[in-house]
């Protein structure tokens, strides 16, 4: 970008927006494993509870950031952290959830990293 260009108004909002659809898809996911859970008595337990913490943690971030976009930059290496650490999550129990996690974790949690990360390594826009 350009010295004195402005930033496509969207372009602060779209990786928060991203962030909160997949928390509330994984937790989603997490209540249906949970049913599952408890109806079989399997152990997918443990795995509902880390997608449900994970979804929890990706929401609360894409809200937090979603509200603070235009003020403050604060919240974006946070943010990459935690989506990230969603995205790892869900790859990790591919087993449990198939492509039923996976596929919207590829498809929102890594865009909205890769922008988060393009927007923190360019200088403040004025």
């Amino acid at each position: 970008m350009v010295a004195g260009e402005r930033a496509a108004p969207g372009t602060r909002f779209a990786p928060s927006i991203l962030a909160t659809v997949l928390g509330v898809w994984m937790l989603f996911c997490a209540g249906l494993a949970a049913v599952d859970a408890f109806e079989s008595f399997s152990d997918t337990r443990a795995v509902s509870a880390v997608v449900f913490v994970l979804g929890l943690a990706t929401l609360s971030i894409g809200i937090a950031r979603l509200s603070v976009a235009r003020k403050s930059r604060g919240l974006d290496l946070l943010f990459a952290g935690v989506v990230g650490a969603a995205v790892v999550g869900s790859l990790l129990m591919f087993n449990a959830y198939g492509p039923l996690l996976v596929l919207p974790v590829l498809l929102l949690g890594l865009p909205s990293i890769l922008v988060v990360l393009y927007e923190a390594r360019k200088p403040e826009f004025v």
